[in-house]
């Protein structure tokens, strides 16, 4: 899933450590960031500095039951 443009990360996270499965946040480029590991988050958070539209990738919850937590947070595609 690809975020929203505007995001508050508190209740991005805290929605992140409700998952029961990993959730990890995947680059164009091949990096991939567990969402659930606190340097990682610090990483994300850092990144994500300008605006998620200008961080290039792509949520992913590798248990399905979990995308529900986090749809509030994810673009609308159509």
């Amino acid at each position: 899933m690809k975020l929203k443009e505007t995001l508050d990360l508190e209740r991005f996270f805290a929605a992140v450590r409700q998952c029961r499965g990993q959730v990890t946040f995947e680059t164009p480029e091949g990096d991939v960031l567990n969402l659930k590991s606190s340097l990682c988050l610090f990483v994300f958070t850092a990144a994500s500095q300008k605006g998620f539209v200008h961080l290039p990738g792509r949520v992913r919850c590798h248990d399905p039951e979990d995308e529900p937590l986090l749809a509030e947070f994810a673009e609308v595609t159509e």
